[in-house]
């Protein structure tokens, strides 16, 4: 049962502030939070629905931590899912800051990425194409906002992403670093290496000047019709498919 004071916290972590208070986030939705018992991550407790409890009764049967079965009324509230009629898991922060970055495979570096839609869908694109490490600067959106965790459909299970000033980071880097670049050459030309950096800046400001010193490469994706820019998190996808062919 969750008292008063439970719902309240919960609820709260909704808040970046509170997130970093408690040190909290939250997983909800079906699909995520299966994938996040299958995983074997770290919960700290799991509210879930009757269906849920019994269409995954075997998955159930090894999980050792508090579970609390809950309306699905309840469930919707509890979180940013109206829709949410499944299960929540309440998890522990992950720190990677002492965690090094592993330099023999590629990665993505992003430079103030800031709607939690874009990077959500930015990871479970990495995923996708087997990139499991991304770089974000430190006003990049959080990983654990729930919107991001929502929108990366469980692969932020399987990416790392790592919150560091970008400057220090390219000028140690090993690999080529190839840029998004309106101004570059035809990425459809270019013979990229593997292991590579590839820097993505935000649709509003681009890539910071003082990036720029450290690009070996500026790629534009060309337009065939007229709108004057692409999603980032498009445009990402596209690159992850080049660097991959």
């Amino acid at each position: 049962m969750l008292s008063k004071n439970d719902i309240k916290i919960i609820k709260s972590l909704q808040n970046k502030k509170y997130r970093k208070t408690y040190g909290l986030f939250t997983v909800e939705g079906e699909k995520n939070v299966v994938e996040l018992i299958q995983a074997q991550w770290r919960i700290q407790r799991l509210i879930i629905s009757e269906r849920f409890a019994e269409k995954y009764r075997t998955l159930l049967s090894s999980f050792r931590q508090e579970i609390t079965v809950v309306s699905e009324s309840l469930l919707g509230e509890l979180g940013h899912l109206e829709s949410n009629h499944a299960a929540l898991a309440v998890v522990p922060m992950v720190d990677l800051s002492k965690e090094q970055l592993d330099q023999s495979r590629s990665m993505l570096a992003l430079c103030n990425v800031q709607d939690p839609g874009n990077l959500g869908t930015i990871i479970r694109t990495a995923d996708w194409f087997g990139i499991h490490q991304i770089v974000c600067s430190p006003v990049t959106v959080e990983w654990f906002n729930p919107k991001v965790i929502q929108a990366t459909m469980g692969a932020f299970i399987r990416v790392k992403v790592f919150y560091q000033e970008l400057e220090p980071f390219l000028k140690n880097a090993r690999q080529p670093i190839v840029a998004a670049d309106l101004q570059g050459s035809n990425i459809y030309e270019h013979q990229f290496k593997d292991p590579s950096i590839i820097l993505m800046g935000s649709e509003s400001h681009g890539i910071p000047e003082e990036l720029s010193s450290y690009i070996t490469d500026r790629l534009t994706i060309p337009s065939f019709g007229e709108t004057e820019s692409l999603n980032v998190a498009i445009a990402t996808g596209i690159f992850c498919y080049a660097l991959r062919k």
